[in-house]
């Protein structure tokens, strides 16, 4: 992933310069950057305000603020009181985060701000400057001295400082001389044994404890250049690529964030990134003037060792950190057409968003995953488990993705789950949702194996059990879930909303004499309810199919699942067809 984050790097810049952060601005303006000037000749402080435009974070070398504990030697900012020193309440701040102080070990620039520190303090000044100041957007440091107007964060020496550099001895004079060794990704000698990448970043991801990543596992230059060595150009670039990704290439589903990171061939054109989308549904990434991309993607097979892919890092930036949940490597451009096509094609042969009003995508999925929500995040292990698996193309546990879809499932019946997105379907449309997605899986062959369904109208429920490639056992629990419907109808019409009969489906699982049992039960209730005659060929039916192919059901979870699959179809068409009211169907489930 670095040489994925170098190359956008290149790409995003035709020579290596500084990582500029821009800044979004909300409302409509006008924006105002805002000169902070330190008077030498005159011992003084006033403001110059001018319009901010998108270059405005160019021309003044904006690369974000200091993150953490780490000194503030950015003379460009966003906030005031680093400059100052003390905020608009009066409260100064420390030393190191003093621009003022922080600053002076820069060349140059260190000597002018020493002489600024000589006549200005933040303790002499907090009581001069009005809080209206502090409504700038952008702000930098501007000193005067001699009648000269010296703009500091745009001095060479400076921009030298923000991006480093290789000298190779450890000081004048015929002092030690430093190792050198390649740099990782470009092979220039590099002396350089800790490339500090900023925290909150994918950078800094690799380097979170250096102890723990080491060759020898201490903390000696030489033990860290054995384990990772760029040089200052590459980090740049990188930080750059990096930048570029976090700002252009993220996106969120629910409370998770994804980062998405193109792998391009080194001869791919800058124009390709403006094709690639980043959007929290459908399937993360897809592409525009998809033709042209196919296009650009045979050229890159024919130049040789790259083949197009993109890398999705689901994590969280905390302060100075850079949480990571999963990273699902190296996603072919084929591989995302296929998901796509398969879902959509799932979608129609099993009427899926006909029945739900959903499409087979990332927000269905996260929907129905047993994600849990808070203030902090989301807990999200089963979902980012079936995506990695989704995208990878790797098989995963059936049992493992029929018991995260009932866990949560059963927190929709119940109204307990954490997740906002599941708050917004009822059992039935999440169970329909959950079908189409193992239908999907199977074709993909991820879960067992399946082949691409038909896209016809189907309506007799043993037409719709063969759509979903059901074994003939499989196919009697979902015919008693069609069974079970019937129950419910009887139910509701009885001002039974939240349906009685779905208290004897354990959620937990049921084992073949757990389906007996549920058998007769059921049939109790069609005749309780005298609806035994409208559906007694179709029990004997199912009855008969589960004797023949008991081995079929040795999965509790999977015959949980099938029975309330066939509950939900028919649910949603007698829905569909008014006999059912869908705000009083979900309503009737979830109130306690």
């Amino acid at each position: 992933m670095f040489s994925s984050l170098k190359r956008l790097g290149e790409l995003r810049n035709s020579e290596v310069t500084l990582p500029i952060q821009e800044i979004k601005l909300s409302g409509k303006g006008p924006f105002t950057f805002r000169a902070v000037v330190f008077d030498s000749d005159r011992k003084e402080v006033r403001f110059e305000d001018y319009e901010m435009t998108p270059s405005t974070v160019y021309e003044w070398n904006y690369i974000g603020n200091a993150k953490a504990n780490k000194p503030m030697d950015r003379l460009t900012t966003p906030t005031l009181k680093y400059i100052l020193g003390f905020d608009e309440k009066g409260e100064v701040q420390r030393e190191n985060k003093q621009v003022l102080k922080a600053a002076q070990g820069i060349p140059v620039v260190g000597d002018i701000l020493r002489e600024v520190s000589e006549w200005y303090s933040p303790e002499k000044w907090k009581d001069k400057v009005g809080k209206d100041m502090f409504d700038a957007d952008l702000y930098s440091v501007v000193v005067v001295k001699d009648g000269k107007r010296i703009e500091l964060a745009k001095l060479k020496e400076y921009q030298d400082y923000l991006r480093g550099s290789d000298d190779g001895d450890e000081g004048e004079g015929g002092g030690k001389k430093k190792v050198q060794v390649p740099c990782q990704l470009c092979g220039r000698p590099t002396s350089m044994d800790n490339p500090d990448y900023p925290g909150g970043t994918l950078l800094k991801m690799y380097i979170t404890d250096k102890k723990g990543f080491v060759s020898g596992v201490t903390d000696s230059p030489d033990a860290r250049m054995r384990t990772h060595v760029v040089c200052n150009d590459c980090k740049n670039l990188m930080e750059i690529g990096q930048r570029y990704v976090m700002d252009s290439m993220r996106a969120n589903v629910g409370k998770l964030s994804v980062y998405v990171v193109p792998s391009l061939s080194p001869k791919a054109p800058t124009t390709l990134l403006d094709r690639i989308k980043v959007e929290g549904r459908g399937w993360i990434v897809s592409f525009m003037d998809i033709q042209k991309v196919q296009e650009e993607i045979k050229d890159e097979a024919e130049i040789g060792d790259w083949v197009y892919s993109v890398t999705l890092v689901w994590a969280a930036v905390q302060q100075s950190k850079f949480a990571v949940s999963k990273v699902m490597y190296d996603v072919t451009v084929p591989r995302l057409l296929e998901i796509k096509r398969t879902s959509k094609r799932v979608d129609r042969g099993l009427g899926i968003k006909d029945l739900t009003g959903k499409e087979l995508d990332v927000v269905a999925l996260y929907s129905i995953s047993p994600v849990k929500e808070s203030s902090r995040g989301a807990m999200a292990t089963p979902f980012l488990d079936v995506m990695s698996s989704l995208m990878e193309g790797y098989p995963i546990d059936e049992n493992y993705v029929y018991s995260s879809f009932l866990q949560e499932l059963k927190c929709i019946r119940t109204n307990t789950c954490q997740n906002f997105f599941s708050k917004e379907l009822s059992l039935e449309k999440g169970t329909m949702l959950a079908t189409g997605f193992i239908k999907m899986f199977q074709v993909l062959n991820i879960m067992g194996s399946s082949q691409m369904v038909d896209t016809t109208s189907v309506e007799n429920p043993i037409d719709y059990a063969k759509r979903l490639g059901l074994s003939k056992g499989h196919t009697g629990l979902f015919l008693l879930g069609v069974v079970t419907a019937s129950v419910g109808l009887a139910q509701y019409k009885k001002g039974d909303k939240k349906k009685a009969i779905l208290d004897r489906i354990d959620f937990e699982g049921m084992d073949l004499s757990d389906v007996k049992t549920y058998m007769s039960r059921l049939v109790e209730s069609l005749r309780d309810y005298n609806i035994l005659s409208y559906n007694e060929a179709l029990v004997g039916e199912a009855t008969s199919m589960i004797n023949e192919d008991t081995s079929s059901l040795s999965s509790p979870q999977e015959n949980v699942f099938w029975i309330l699959s066939g509950y939900s179809w028919q649910t949603l068409k007698m829905i569909k067809k008014g006999e059912i009211k869908e705000d009083e169907e979900k309503g009737g489930e979830q109130d306690e």
